[in-house]
């Protein structure tokens, strides 16, 4: 007897009809044992003509059921209309047709991988012919019978033929069975007119069927079929993968129901940019956007913005309405303003300098406030928060945002305390444990192994390469090449980075400034730096081990050497005027300062002291004896003064060669704008002197960090594109480093650098104002001083220019270069320079962008053809799931995992043999590359074998799916078990609230089946709003200046308990999500061996 053999007997009633219920073969029903689906797959499995009218939403199940048929059999579909769902097309001004809305409806559910098998089975009965389907046309009516036929039996009712109508809901139908004509015979008048109800359901089930408004759908649905899920050959799996990630379609109903209040353009990078910003921040918690110069961050970030903040309301996570902090340099609050007002966010941009200690302690406590109940915090230019010990980096640690985006352009040092501050401000809770650990205990050991130390280095680099958004120059002029038309301004001019043509110009000094420079340096090696000794000497605490007292001491003295010769001739290469400001100080008013030789008058007989036990001897007798300071002052005041007896004796010959290269520029070049950078005022404004009496037809503005806010949005506005060029008068705009952030002058089509910074921060900042993809200009030109070698950049010159500032170099805890030990040291060439400022505009020392490896599976040293990748990039919405199928001896499986509404993409691979699985791009792109290259571009059918194998890598993903939130997440869930543990233990407690805990502590404890596919984000995210009072007390106590982790305040937590109303209140049930299965895009998996 076969399982639906029953059907053909007479049955005595099951249980359930003593009990009131009448027998499930007459009237199927869901109670107990008893399903639907029992019943009509047991007459219509063995159907040689099984029929059924059922709604579209059951699709999945006739899937199953097809694929069952014996290809004997022919099935008759006739698809009926959803009430819930049709009814609300109904009042749309353009309705859908009745194919676009079950497609429409299908390509959001999608097909579950377990049912590949099942689908290539069901296509295969489409190709054999043996399926039909049709739909009813009926304008403003719909078609919601629920039939089942087979020769024998019919069944009519309520149940939808899907998984909760056939085996779950309450549903009501019954069931008819046809006698033969021997049975009539024998059978009472009760089972007669059985046959004649059966006879009545099949007469109205065909009426339907051959009505003349019904429509074949057989080819339309086979095509839907074919697009839910599909087998591809791995390069195409792959492309779809990493389409997923980098295109960003996702993302797009975020972008798009942003409508400025005026036309504005977003060009493709930029919503790539927002996509895979919001993957960083759905998969780790914070993210560092830190695209080229010139590319339009501004905007991203707005958009970014908007994207996040409405994804916050989405979700129902608001929290004071989704609180917004952006914090910026003084020069861009305006253009941040007027971008996310265009956008329709509600921020008030703080000024950074209100976090470095603003005057108005109002100010401060309003921006500390802030930072305290943001749930999104951004941060402009955050290279400028890397000083740990700064009052802003201090005042940024102490935030309480759920997301953290930083943004900068500008290559970020790569010391140690850099990347820990990095590290802090991105929050360490969303870091590699293990990692910080490992480098938190190299840093507390006495004697550091410089090799251990580049290996910790080099770990916090890749670790901060996941946090990372960084597309190059080169990147996006690749993007420009596929969609050009895509990227105009808003006037519609094409949008592309300028050709660089850098050029060099000689200096021009005559034979009399170069003998005068000669004299200078060797003057300046005589200075001790005494001026630069202001604070009493003290032996940092973790280097006693290392060096000796004296050899510490030893080093700051040769620092302050190094610096004293270093800002003589870091003025002298800018000008003779602004060397003699340095050391005279002047009395005009952009001279800022009053010169070394007050600071030495001023402080000459106090000598800083000294707080380590070392023998006077052994030190200079300045350091701590008055009279010896105050004569070893004089001395060094004298070298001063004769030092500028020199620059008075100095010719102008390098100055009116700058001068005259800057005209030339435009006099003879053809520029039209030109910008002109040196980080000393009184040069510019010596140089204006030189430019207007030669040039007097050239307009000359001079633009620091003194001229307001004002002149820079004047400046800014003057020189931004302009639907026509009517302003054709020359300009020459003599620019400090104060200019060099934030302000973009895209009208300029040259960049003079007056002076030769060694810093490539500086450099990239400087070119970044006219370098730019909204450039007005195919070509600009970048000018480089070429100095004689008694002007020239040195190597010590350089390395002091590197640490940022010499008040940073001499309060550095960092052991001496040897370089600043050694007497005079060779000029730079500017050649070396150039070149490095080149490589680095692509390349940032090891730290990468988080999709740097997904992109190199693209192209001719990847794996995907880039033609066949944008092909599938430009229609990966029209197949919901590609499956691959390889053989490969050892087994593995790869996933990607569509982006939501309520998640981003996510790539899961499984290796046998592993516990875990991997999640990280990077080490997934490796894997992939060493696993596929020179396999063969197909894909092997499936079979049972295999179909089973998959259903237990899907099994694994569902139960491991909280391991897939980003680390703070995952943290907040485990210290939420924690403390939930120490709350059950109150004794005090009522059986409600204990029961409540146990649930909670089952579910935070326990894995579950992939049928229970539990909210794990959103409990993580409502823990995290219960603990925020905690937290911010914790804040408040100052006992810290480092960033906070969450084990932290667990003490705090248990000591000063959460109510559990209030936790009852928050959490009152378990949430669920859509099982992470159905959002599978991609899959490649190894052939299951035959046995």
């Amino acid at each position: 007897m076969t399982q639906y053999d029953w059907l053909n007997e007479d049955t005595v009633p099951s249980e359930e009809s003593l009990n009131g219920y009448p027998s499930a073969l007459r009237m199927p029903h869901n109670f107990n044992r008893n399903t639907v689906k029992e019943v009509l797959n047991g007459f219509l499995l063995r159907s040689n003509r099984p029929f059924i009218i059922t709604g579209y939403t059951s699709l999945k199940q006739l899937v199953n059921f097809i694929s069952e048929l014996p290809d004997s059999s022919y099935f008759q579909l006739l698809l009926g209309n959803e009430p819930s769902l049709s009814s609300a097309n109904a009042y749309k001004p353009i309705q859908q047709s009745y194919p676009e809305e079950v497609e429409a409806y299908w390509l959001s559910q999608g097909l579950s991988l377990r049912q590949s098998l099942a689908l290539v089975r069901t296509l295969q009965k489409f190709e054999l012919q043996r399926v039909e389907a049709q739909y009813l046309d009926l304008p403003h009516r719909m078609l919601h019978a629920k039939i089942y036929l087979a020769e024998d039996h019919a069944a009519i009712g309520s149940s939808n033929f899907s998984l909760n109508g056939l085996t779950r809901n309450i549903e009501g139908n019954v069931c008819f069975k046809k006698l033969d004509d021997e049975q009539k015979k024998n059978s009472c008048p009760r089972r007669k007119d059985e046959t004649d109800r059966y006879s009545e359901v099949r007469q109205f089930a065909e009426t339907l069927w051959e009505d003349k408004r019904a429509v074949d759908y057989t080819d339309t649905l086979y095509e839907l079929l074919r697009k839910l899920l599909r087998t591809a050959t791995w390069p195409e799996s792959l492309a779809r993968a990493c389409a997923e990630l980098l295109e960003g379609h996702w993302a797009d109903q975020y972008i798009d129901s942003i409508t400025p209040i005026k036309n504005t353009t977003i060009w493709p990078a930029q919503r790539q940019g927002v996509a895979q910003a919001l993957c960083v921040l759905d998969q780790l918690g914070s993210v560092l956007l830190a695209d080229a110069t010139g590319s339009g961050k501004t905007r991203l970030g707005s958009v970014l913005l908007r994207a996040v903040h409405d994804r916050i309301w989405k979700k129902g996570r608001a929290r004071n309405s989704a609180y917004t902090t952006l914090i910026c340099p003084p020069g861009v609050r305006h253009n941040w303003l007027q971008e996310t007002t265009l956008h329709g966010l509600q921020i008030q941009p703080y000024s950074q300098g209100l976090l470095s200690g603003s005057k108005d302690k109002g100010d401060a406590q309003l921006v500390d406030l802030s930072l305290k109940q943001s749930q999104i915090l951004c941060v402009d230019e955050a290279h400028n928060y890397l000083n740990e010990s700064s009052n802003r980096t201090r005042f940024l640690l102490r935030n309480m945002a759920d997301h953290v985006i930083l943004q900068t352009a500008t290559p970020i040092n790569k010391g140690q305390s850099d990347l820990l501050s990095l590290i802090n401000i991105l929050g360490a809770d969303n870091f590699d444990p293990a990692s910080i650990k490992a480098f938190n205990h190299y840093l507390q050991k006495a004697n550091k192994d410089p090799a251990l130390k580049e290996e910790h280095l080099k770990k916090l680099k890749k670790e901060i390469s996941r946090f990372t958004i960084r597309r190059t120059k080169a990147d996006f002029n690749a993007l420009i090449d596929r969609a050009p038309l895509d990227y105009t301004d808003e006037y519609q001019r094409p949008c592309r980075y300028p050709k660089h043509n850098p050029c060099s110009f000689s200096t021009g000094e005559s034979d009399q400034a170069i003998s005068i420079a000669e004299e200078v340096r060797r003057l300046a090696q005589s200075l001790t730096g005494i001026g630069y000794i202001k604070r009493k000497i003290a032996v940092p605490q973790h280097l006693k081990d290392q060096f000796s007292t004296k050899e510490l001491i030893d080093w700051r003295l040769a620092i302050a050497k190094a610096a004293a010769i270093y800002q003589i001739m870091s003025h002298l290469r800018s000008s003779r005027k602004a060397a003699l400001a340095h050391i005279e100080g002047g009395m005009e008013p952009h001279a800022d300062h009053k010169g070394i030789i007050h600071e030495l008058k001023k402080a000459a007989g106090t000598p800083p002291g000294c707080a380590a036990e070392i023998a006077e001897n052994d030190i200079p007798a300045w350091i701590h004896d008055s009279k010896a300071h105050k004569s070893a002052s004089l001395e060094e005041l004298q070298r001063y003064e004769e030092i500028c007896h020199l620059l008075n004796r100095m010719d102008a010959s390098r100055e009116s060669t700058k001068a005259r290269v800057l005209t030339d520029l435009i006099q003879r070049n053809g520029h039209q704008i030109v910008l002109a950078f040196d980080r000393h005022p009184v040069t510019l404004f010596n140089l204006k002197a030189h430019i207007t009496e030669i040039a007097p037809d050239i307009e000359v503005i001079i633009a620091t960090g003194k001229v307001g806010n004002k002149l820079k949005i004047q400046l800014e506005e003057r020189l931004k594109p302009k639907p026509c060029e009517e302003d054709k008068h020359p300009l020459i705009v003599l620019c400090s480093d104060a200019m060099s952030e934030g302000l973009n002058f895209q009208r300029a089509s040259a960049v003079v650098n007056l002076d030769m910074p060694s810093v490539v921060r500086l450099l990239e900042q400087r070119v970044g104002r006219i370098d730019r993809m909204n450039s007005l200009h195919e070509r600009i030109d970048v000018y480089w001083p070429d100095d004689s070698k008694a002007f020239a950049l040195r190597s010590d010159d350089k390395l002091i220019e590197r640490h940022g500032t010499v008040e940073t170099l001499l309060g550095s805890n960092v052991p001496l270069p040897d370089i600043l030990k050694r007497q005079g040291s060779q000029p730079e060439d500017y050649r070396a320079i150039v070149d490095e400022h080149a490589r680095h505009a692509d390349d940032w020392d090891e730290i990468e962008d988080a999709f740097t490896t997904v992109r190199a599976l693209i192209g001719s040293e990847g794996l995907v053809d880039q033609a066949q990748y944008e092909q599938i990039a430009k229609h990966e919405s029209e197949i919901q799931v590609q499956l691959t199928i390889i053989n490969d001896p050892k087994p593995w499986v790869f996933f990607c995992i569509k982006g939501s509404d309520f998640s981003a993409p996510k790539w899961v691979m499984f290796e046998d043999g592993q516990p875990g699985f991997l999640t990280d791009f990077e080490q997934i792109s490796q894997k992939l590359l060493a696993r596929l290259k020179g396999l063969p571009a197909q894909s092997e059918p499936i079979d049972p074998e295999t179909q089973k194998l998959l259903d237990g890598y899907l099994d694994r993903v569902a139960s491991m799916e909280r391991t897939l939130l980003p680390k703070r997440k995952q943290v907040a869930l485990t210290e939420m078990e924690a403390v939930l543990k120490a709350y059950r233990q109150d004794e005090s407690l009522g059986r409600l609230d204990r029961e409540y805990l146990d649930i909670w502590l089952r579910v935070l404890s326990s894995p579950l089946s992939r049928e229970a596919s539990i909210d794990w984000s959103s409990i993580a995210d409502h823990w995290l709003d219960l603990i925020r009072p905690h937290w911010y007390a914790e804040l408040e106590s100052g006992r810290r200046k480092r960033a906070i982790l969450l084990r932290d305040i667990r003490t705090r937590l248990i000591e000063d308990p959460i109510p559990i109303q209030k936790i009852r209140a928050a959490l009152p049930a378990v949430p669920y999500a859509k099982a992470i299965e159905s959002r599978i895009v991609a899959c490649i998996i190894t052939k299951a061996e035959s046995d």
